[in-house]
């Protein structure tokens, strides 16, 4: 009797050794995951690629590691891998909320790859799994991608509904600010600048409860620059003076990109020597932030007198 209890015992004592190395090896692959998701944030996307194949050779049938592989394909424009990388995600997924997000991952892929039709019809199934989950935050996610895969294919006025669903399925207002700017966008691209002001302007009003200083300044020059396109220089120039008495000694970055705008603007009037000595001003604040889109912005502003 005293044997069959030892075997016992020692069988009792291999499986619950066995259960905690597998425990352990599992938190460990999970911390691994995060570590490889962390990477691709941090904008280290090699590292992330190196250590989500690591993962996927020790587990190939791990849906995480693959969506870290996916995503760190995408950061170094690894378009086509990407694609079938989040093809085999799709394989893998088996909850409603699994599915509709690698919908979207792969729509985002084609959209990388310049494929727009393909990232629409993810788009679209990725609405349909959100619709049957009945949640409308989703929907609005899925309608947003819609219409970014329709603007992609510059059909511009079938975007135009899909971000007005979703801005209607906003919850609050930085929601419907981006909304509100990507129409903006549609109907500028359809030279429509009296619609494109007008959603801008919503854009800009919604961003000053819920967005940072960033966005709404942005958001502000923007309006500015749609104002000078449509000849109201009144307007641009009231608009961008005030991102620019907020801006200065606070923020070179805005203060020289309001110069930038104040330049567009002067070109437009036929200024052109305020026009270059705003853009002077611009450039002399560049040289210490060396931000390379600030340079090329003063470039193209300069040569478009």
């Amino acid at each position: 009797m005293n044997t069959i209890k030892s075997i016992v015992l020692i069988h009792l004592g291999f499986a619950l050794g066995f259960g905690h190395a597998l425990a352990a090896d599992n938190n460990e692959f999970n911390n691994k995951i995060n570590e490889c998701n962390q990477l691709v944030k941090n904008d280290k996307a090699q590292n992330a690629l190196d250590l989500s194949l690591q993962l996927i050779k020790q587990n190939k049938s791990n849906r995480d590691a693959q969506v870290c592989k996916g995503r760190a394909e995408l950061s170094l424009e690894q378009n086509q891998q990407a694609i079938e990388t989040f093809k085999v995600v799709s394989q893998l997924s088996s909850t409603a909320m699994d599915k509709m997000m690698s919908q979207a991952l792969l729509g985002n892929a084609y959209k990388a790859n310049k494929q727009a039709d393909e990232a629409l019809a993810s788009y679209k199934a990725a609405l349909e799994i959100a619709k049957t989950m009945r949640n409308q935050g989703l929907e609005r996610v899925s309608h947003e991608l819609i219409a970014s895969a329709l603007f992609l294919g510059k059909k511009y006025d079938e975007a135009i509904p899909e971000y007005q669903l979703a801005s209607k399925l906003a919850q609050n207002d930085r929601e419907r600010a981006e909304s509100y700017e990507r129409l903006a966008e549609c109907y500028e691209k359809l030279a429509k600048l009296d619609l494109a002001i007008e959603y801008q302007v919503k854009a800009s009003l919604a961003h000053t409860k819920y967005s940072d200083l960033d966005t709404q300044a942005n958001a502000q020059l923007e309006l500015g620059r749609m104002y000078t396109e449509a000849n109201l220089f009144d307007q641009a120039k009231s608009t961008i003076d005030k991102v620019l008495a907020l801006a200065q000694g606070g923020s070179d970055y805005w203060e020289a990109k309001s110069y930038i705008y104040l330049a567009k603007l002067m070109h437009a009037m036929h200024n052109d020597k305020e026009a270059t000595d705003l853009l002077v001003k611009a450039d002399k604040l560049n040289q210490k932030l060396g931000d390379e889109t600030l340079k090329e912005l003063i470039l193209v502003t300069a040569l478009s007198k």
